[in-house]
């Protein structure tokens, strides 16, 4: 029993998690790093990310902003899931948005049409379907120009070691 205990151990040790931290490694999708990260070398798509973890940077987003760095965004850290909603107010520039669970998994994604200049109530908003931990916001057209689709697994891991959400 007790060589059953430390298999089980090795083996969660060995895909990166803990309670409430997000798998990561092999058979990941997407790879999600701190904005000033640098690239991997290898296949899997990669964005290097701000992160908007506590209320007033998620309700600022990315509004304002007239273009993104290449393979560059914003992932909304949340510290639970529940269903949510996005919009593009006071945002000029189409957006794309994948809603993930607690464990990477993109339960979503949406293309965005721009906000700005719209009055509030004509601004469309986009719910995720289903509870989600993270929104991750990349320029429009990015998830399908990288083959990432609804189901695929994203590694969140680095982008947000040392993030505690509010």
């Amino acid at each position: 029993m007790r060589v059953l205990a430390l298999v089980a151990a090795a083996f969660l040790a060995s895909c990166g998690g803990t309670a409430g931290t997000p798998p990561s490694g092999p058979g990941a999708a997407l790879v999600l790093l701190p904005a000033d990260a640098a690239a991997p070398e290898g296949g899997t798509p990669t964005a290097r990310v701000e992160i908007a973890a506590d209320p007033a940077a998620r309700s600022r987003g990315l509004m304002g902003r007239t273009a993104l760095f290449p393979d560059a965004g914003m992932l909304f850290v949340y510290p639970d899931d529940a269903p949510r909603s996005f919009w593009m107010k006071d945002t000029p520039i189409p957006l794309a948005a994948a809603f993930l669970d607690a464990s990477g998994r993109i339960l979503r994604i949406v293309e965005m049409a721009p906000g700005a200049g719209l009055p509030p109530e004509e601004v469309r908003t986009y719910p995720s379907g289903a509870p989600a931990r993270y929104v991750l916001e990349m320029e429009s057209g990015w998830f399908a120009r990288k083959g990432i689709r609804e189901g695929d697994l994203a590694d969140v891991g680095a982008a947000v070691r040392g993030v505690k959400a509010r």
